[in-house]
């Protein structure tokens, strides 16, 4: 009788599992993998019913994507203790980070706050355009805004505004009586 052996390693086919890595919005850092382990009866005979077992270095390492964060293993985090009876593939999964913008409301001449700032949730990456978060502040007029892609929490986006005190939308600045 014969067995088939297609990775050529004398242990017929039947008797072992494959383990493999994968990362979603990461990376993996695995020795040997992915690998064939062998699956063993308590006795430690090959098996088809046996089972496996990771070593110490065929745990990998997951680190994240810029931007992301671990959130945890499917199906289960591998480990030594793990008994494998069929072909397995560890996932790592990450979740993209999210942030709280402050999106400032300064006078452009002073650098002096005029308003409360405004908090904005955003993911990492998101552009926060100050633009869209123009408000009406008394005795002042709009003028420009900052534009930032957002890479950390408490990023600061500045609204910029000119002091108008005769409230006809020009700058005071640019008018004189």
């Amino acid at each position: 009788y014969y067995s088939a052996d297609k990775n050529h390693d004398e242990i017929p086919d039947k008797y072992q599992i494959t383990v493999s890595y994968r990362a979603v919005n990461g990376t993996i850092t695995a020795n040997n993998g992915p690998f064939t382990l062998n699956k063993v009866d308590a006795n430690g005979d090959y098996a088809v019913d046996g089972v496996a077992h990771l070593t110490a270095e065929q745990i990998a390492t997951a680190t994240a994507n810029e931007g992301y964060h671990f959130v945890s293993w499917t199906p289960e985090a591998p480990t030594t203790e793990i008994e494998l009876s069929e072909d397995t593939e560890f996932v790592a999964n990450f979740a993209i980070n999210e942030y709280t913008a402050i999106v400032n409301y300064v006078d452009e001449d002073t650098n002096e706050v005029i308003a409360a700032a405004k908090e904005v949730a955003v993911k990492h990456g998101e552009t926060v355009n100050g633009a869209d978060h123009v408000i009406n502040i008394e005795d002042y007029v709009y003028t420009n805004a900052d534009s930032k892609a957002i890479t950390e929490d408490n990023m600061g986006v500045n609204v910029y505004y000119s002091a108008d005190k005769n409230h006809d939308e020009i700058p005071d600045k640019y008018q004189i009586t």
